[in-house]
């Protein structure tokens, strides 16, 4: 009996740890697309130095977030998102004809992280 209850516990305790890594990713990834989105506003309405120094603070943020994520989602799905986030600020800085479409392209892809880490019955079992 005492077996099955820890069993019990330690399925319960995975799928908790489950649910709330996924609301990080969730609540994490949500706040660097509103980020993506300011930047592109600052850099429309040429602000570009204000913009830079957004997109510093965002390469920030994504490393913070990227080391941790990179245990609980895939790490080929942070590839890509690592290039982009990267290149946002030089992209800034030479004035990139091509910006708008690197920002919504990267804000697409945060989207679909966020979406395939959402806590459901599957991603969690």
């Amino acid at each position: 009996m005492t077996r099955t209850w820890l069993s019990i516990g330690l399925i319960c305790s995975l799928a908790v740890i489950s649910v709330l890594s996924g609301v990080w990713v969730n609540s994490r990834c949500g706040k660097m697309m509103n980020e993506l989105e300011d930047i592109l506003t600052l850099a429309e309405e040429d602000r570009t130095d204000e913009a830079v120094r957004a997109a510093r603070q965002l390469e920030e943020e994504w490393e913070d977030f990227r080391r941790p994520a990179s245990v609980i989602v895939n790490n080929s799905k942070l590839g890509e998102l690592d290039r982009g986030y990267a290149g946002i600020e030089y992209a800034l800085e030479a004035e990139h004809h091509e910006l708008a479409q690197l920002i919504t392209e990267l804000i697409h892809m945060t989207q679909l992280l966020r979406d395939g880490e959402t806590p459901g019955l599957y991603t969690v079992l």
